[in-house]
């Protein structure tokens, strides 16, 4: 089976498994007709994802443990088979899966989710896909049978068939054993929603006044979503999308407390997931504005996680003047997001940072934030080299040019009103005769020199 020089000889491996590729390719494959395979064209093949393809076969089967070559064959088909899918043979990693199903009790998973990927291909047409997702599932239907349920239901929503794709889902979500499944009560309350949503839509763009009530289909949506949060263990993974739906129709009918109750255990649950305090944000927005504490700790508790997210800069619309711990916990905020790169292009964080500093009394607390980052700060945010090209050539300056007069702002409390980059900055505007800009800088300067 070895060459002279000790490597593997794969053409002759597979002249002495011959009967088997032979049989494997037969009217007993997956699919009747397919095209001959040259097998030993991809037994070498190297890819990218060979190890994790390789990791999911051994927790079957040890490549170390192998004695029939026809395992070893299984091994380099599937290597093929993803080659074929990386390099968009479709038809070919098509036939290759239906020689590798014949040998699925040893690579389930593998199976399942090389036809997914075959699956997701634009360019196959839907007549084959179906007819090969029918094969696949009818091998696998015990091993995974809410996965290809909504893997189903996947495609023919890629196909713009909502129709039949939620025909499947209600079909399954009533039947053993997919009636406490909590993928499929997430997707049956789902596209309850979206049909639920649409005629809502509908019936406020007509404008038709006939006050139609829509608490059947709010209740079956519902019902769904419900069962779904009462599933055990379903709390530990995470069901944004659903959580924030069920809400949503909970608030429709006027349950508020409900589902102000369903966002705070979501939360609690998830402490680190950021889109659940986003959620709960949103929804505290909109229906309990005047819990204006409440709201600005679940912002805190956002921006701990996430620093970075546009919605911890709405904390500055929360700042309780006789709390000076809020105009603290503000600054920091603020002054955290700034310190990434990509924030920091964005105007409304200076806009917000120059508020609050002219406004409120920061002077108990700004040396801490600013002892922080007076070493990095100035050559990262108030660099000279930014302002060269603006300055010789206008038709070069950012569109956004008012970035510049708050950046400016804020470097007046971080290395005085004479520095260079201030300085510079006033000019240019000057030169250019943005008026509130230059006011803006102005105002700046005025409470720093009163302040200190």
């Amino acid at each position: 089976m070895a060459s002279p020089g000790g490597k593997r000889s794969w053409k002759n491996a597979n002249l002495e498994t011959g009967d088997y590729w032979e049989k494997s390719k037969r009217s007993e494959a997956l699919e009747p007709g397919h095209p001959p395979i040259n097998s030993h064209m991809y037994f070498g093949i190297s890819t990218i994802f060979r190890q994790i393809f390789e990791e999911i076969l051994k927790t079957n089967v040890s490549l170390n443990d192998m004695r029939s070559i026809c395992r070893e064959h299984l091994y380099y088909l599937a290597t093929g088979v993803l080659h074929c899918l990386l390099t968009h043979q479709f038809d070919l990693a098509r036939d290759m899966v239906s020689v590798l199903s014949k040998r699925f009790g040893w690579v389930p998973e593998l199976v399942w989710k090389i036809g997914i990927e075959v699956l997701n291909e634009e360019t196959i047409p839907s007549v084959r896909c179906g007819r090969f997702y029918k094969a696949i599932g009818d091998l696998l239907r015990n091993r995974f049978p809410s996965e290809l349920v909504i893997d189903s239901a996947s495609y023919f929503i890629r196909k713009r068939r909502l129709d039949e794709a939620k025909s499947l889902i209600d079909s399954k979500v009533n039947v053993s054993p997919f009636m406490d499944d909590p993928l499929i009560l997430a997707q049956a309350g789902y596209f309850q929603y979206i049909y639920w949503k649409k005629q809502v839509i509908n019936q406020n763009d007509l404008d038709s006044g006939d006050g139609r009530d829509f608490s059947y289909e709010t209740g079956v949506a519902i019902k769904y979503l419900q069962k779904l949060g009462e599933t055990k263990g379903v709390w530990d993974g995470v069901w944004d999308v659903h959580f924030a739906i069920y809400a949503e129709l909970l608030a429709y009918k006027k349950d508020f407390k409900s589902a102000k109750k369903l966002l705070k255990d979501y939360c609690q649950h998830q402490h680190t997931n950021t889109n659940a305090y986003r959620y709960l944000y949103y929804f505290m927005m909109r229906h309990y504005p005047q819990k204006r504490d409440k709201i600005r700790k679940i912002l805190a508790k956002l921006a701990e996680f996430n620093p970075t997210d546009i919605a911890c800069l709405d904390i500055v619309k929360f700042i309780n003047v006789k709390d000076k711990s809020t105009i603290e916990q503000t600054l920091s905020i603020l002054f955290d997001h700034l310190d990434y790169y990509q924030c920091a292009k964005n105007v409304l964080p200076w806009e917000h940072l120059v508020e609050v500093l002219t406004k409120h009394d920061c002077s108990e607390f700004l040396g801490k934030f600013l002892e922080q980052r007076k070493q990095w700060w100035p050559k990262y945010h108030f660099s000279m080299e930014s302002l060269v090209e603006i300055d010789k050539d206008p038709k070069k300056e950012p569109s956004n040019i008012d970035i510049l007069a708050y950046k400016a702002a804020v470097a007046v409390w971080i290395s005085g009103p004479d520095n260079k980059y201030t300085t510079s900055v006033a000019s240019i505007i000057k030169a250019r005769d943005f008026t509130k800009l230059s006011t803006i800088l102005q105002n700046c300067t005025l409470v720093y020199m009163k302040s200190n």
